[in-house]
């Protein structure tokens, strides 16, 4: 069929017009910069170590001859202008050279990934670290949420602000690197890992993204691309300003081809709060530009059982590997 040459130019007309549209859109409208370039990160340069406003140091826990560490458990509160965070530190048992042990950085998870979440002082939680030596900070993200005040649209809007402005946790984490490097005599700078469950997972990621000191990262059931923030909910959660541009730039995914230290992620394929095929997704994302990568996975379980019994020994028993072998 043949087709008329007024015709064609009526169609290139309006395609040239819709171009011109397009192009003449105010730049409010069009997507921030991190969605053109993914590779865009968060700047962490400028941000310096909040200084430390208190220590408190919980009960002996082993008195064995000179260690360096005795007691069981130090909780810090560190600060900045109107800003705190709580670090939890764990200690292994016994004696202990100085920079002689390494360390993990533990974010807490059970947060919606767009406010904080508070630290965990239960020791047992963290047993399968301490018992290969590690040292262990839980840590808070600022801008922490009772879940019962989520549905208050002004309590979520002071939350999320506060969690926007540590960088999505980042500020955070990097406050833990700082304190655990500079103020903690055992622990060896050159052996921090950041592991996380959940939330904590996705942080871990994203930490990772954005911190070359890191050793090592393990992420267990992270929420790897925030898919669950559709446009239905981005709609919802319209008072939040900027909500669509912010869970882009804190999806580990928009920054994966930045992940260069060892990584391993523990998945559940019936998990029925993270996808696993998500998670597939990103690791084979991962796999293209960091070749120290590993996947781990169970069948059954769930979110939670299979993390306990199973992913968080694994993972420890990965960053005790990773560390020995960085050591040779």
């Amino acid at each position: 069929m043949k087709v008329k040459p007024l015709v064609v130019a009526a169609v290139t007309l309006l395609i040239i017009g819709v171009g011109i549209i397009v192009i003449k859109l105010p730049s409010a409208v069009r997507a921030p910069t991190w969605y053109e370039q993914p590779e865009m990160a968060w700047d962490l340069t400028n941000s310096k170590p909040w200084e430390v406003r208190e220590e408190k140091t919980g009960p002996v826990l082993s008195i064995r001859g000179t260690g360096h560490r005795a007691e069981g458990k130090r909780v810090v509160t560190l600060g900045r202008g109107s800003l705190t965070q709580s670090l939890v530190v764990h200690f292994p048992f016994g004696e202990y050279e100085k920079a002689s042990q390494p360390c993990v950085l533990v974010p807490s998870g059970g947060g919606n990934l767009i406010t904080g979440t508070v630290p965990t002082a239960n020791r047992e939680i963290m047993k399968p670290y301490l018992s290969k030596g590690f040292v262990v900070i839980s840590y808070e993200l600022c801008g922490a949420i009772d879940p019962r005040d989520a549905r208050d649209s002004e309590k979520l809007s002071s939350a999320y602000r506060s969690f926007v402005t540590v960088k999505a946790g980042l500020v955070n984490s990097k406050n833990a690197l700082e304190y655990a490097a500079q103020h903690i005599e055992i622990v060896d700078p050159q052996k921090i890992f950041v592991a996380g469950y959940s939330s904590g997972g996705t942080q871990a990621l994203l930490f990772a993204a954005h911190e070359k000191r890191l050793a090592g990262c393990v992420a267990y059931c992270p929420d790897t691309g925030l898919t669950d923030f559709d446009a239905g909910k981005l709609k919802r959660l319209n008072f939040l300003s900027g909500i669509e541009a912010f869970v882009t730039k804190a999806a580990p995914l928009t920054h994966v081809e930045n992940i260069q230290c060892p990584v391993m992620i523990y998945a559940v394929q019936d998990d029925e709060i993270v996808s696993f095929a998500d998670v597939m997704v990103f690791f084979r994302k991962l796999e293209e530009t960091n070749k120290d990568a590993m996947l781990r996975w169970s069948e059954y379980g769930g979110h939670g059982v299979p993390y306990r019994k199973t992913g968080r020994p694994q993972g420890a028993q990965w960053m005790e590997r990773i560390a020995a072998r960085d050591s040779q």
